[in-house]
């Protein structure tokens, strides 16, 4: 049921579905609560509720459904935590709840999810620090928690993510030097580090950084100047260091970025010229 023009809050008969193995709603102003009754479908290994206006919590008894290895709630209007329950749901690999109104501090039984490899909380109320508890889980490849009221600094522990491949920390206040212990996500492909509040020149550490496609770090306070060691990030498709305070000349390493299709250093203090 995607991009019709459905309404109504959803029937609670779809409960009885006893033998469904997906469900997938999405982009319908269908509104209203998520049937509690959807914890019955037991079969279930895909659930997909998006971008259709449900509201209030997320059901507890979404955590009977042990078989789902999918759960997708982007982009709604769902309030309060994330409800303890969903902890019983062991074989997911994504978990995916941005876009909505949820709120409190990420939970620590997240780390019970071994087998999750992407997990997206951005643009939610969540507060608290950036637990260092995610470290523990090794093998996520995609951490989105952009636009949260979360406070810095990455923890020490995220070291060990050495399988993470997108790290979105967006608008989240990291507030004081650029974290050193990114440098260690070696395979990491994309950054987002954007209105973070950061200080400070790019660490040498981020260096170690060789399959980044993607570095974004926007409308912070860079200072320094731009490092050399960035011409040596050979996959580097777009850097977007625009509105900060980074200076001297633009490294000529940068001109060998044959990968390169998009850059944005506006509103800095660079001198000199541009290189060939």
């Amino acid at each position: 049921f995607y991009n019709n023009h459905l309404t109504g809050q959803l029937p609670t008969e779809l409960g009885q579905l006893a033998g469904l193995v997906y469900l997938s709603i999405g982009n319908d102003p269908i509104g209203g609560a998520i049937p509690a009754e959807l914890g019955n479908l037991s079969a279930l290994d895909g659930l997909a509720l998006t971008l259709s206006e449900f509201n209030g919590p997320i059901p507890a008894a979404l955590g009977n459904l042990t078989q789902l290895q999918s759960l997708n709630l982007d982009n709604n209007n769902l309030t309060g935590p994330i409800p303890d329950s969903l902890a019983n749901l062991i074989r997911l690999t994504e978990l995916s709840l941005a876009g909505n109104a949820l709120s409190g501090n990420l939970p620590t039984w997240l780390t019970g999810m071994t087998q999750l490899v992407h997990l997206s909380l951005w643009g939610n109320q969540f507060t608290g620090a950036l637990p260092g508890f995610l470290g523990s889980m090794t093998q996520l490849k995609r951490l989105y928690l952009s636009s949260n009221p979360l406070t810095g600094p990455v923890p020490s522990q995220w070291a060990a993510l050495i399988q993470l491949e997108i790290l979105s920390l967006s608008d989240v206040d990291l507030t004081g030097p650029v974290p050193t212990v990114i440098g260690s996500l070696s395979s990491l492909q994309s950054l987002s580090l954007d209105r973070c509040h950061l200080t400070g020149a790019l660490p040498v550490e981020w260096s170690n950084l060789t399959n980044l496609r993607y570095l974004y770090a926007r409308e912070n306070q860079l200072s320094g100047p731009l490092p050399s060691w960035i011409g040596g990030l050979s996959y580097l498709q777009s850097l977007f260091l625009a509105n900060n305070l980074l200076s001297g000349t633009i490294p000529p390493e940068l001109a060998g970025l044959s990968a390169l299709t998009g850059i944005q250093l506006e509103n800095n203090d660079f001198t000199g010229s541009i290189p060939a």
